[in-house]
């Protein structure tokens, strides 16, 4: 994971994932403005050749889950 703080203020996340698909290795990469969201860029890149539902998925509502709804105190335990 590569966090880029931009000269404008932006923020960028960056996000690499390795993954064995039907015997394939897959390395692909995700670009998004949270490293949750970067994260599931890159392996929505890496799995959608194989299984091309995943492109029509928002595990947003179906897990029913806000990134408002994680208390900053959990940290990585949420």
């Amino acid at each position: 994971m590569i966090v880029e703080h931009r000269e404008d203020g932006a923020v960028t996340s960056e996000a690499t994932v390795k993954v064995r698909v039907r015997g394939e290795r897959v390395v692909a990469t995700g670009e998004a403005t949270g490293p949750v969201n970067a994260l599931d860029a890159a392996l929505r890149a890496a799995l959608v050749r194989h299984f091309p539902v995943l492109s029509t998925v928002d595990l947003r509502h179906r897990v029913g889950l806000q990134g408002t709804d994680l208390e900053g105190s959990h940290g990585t335990g949420a």
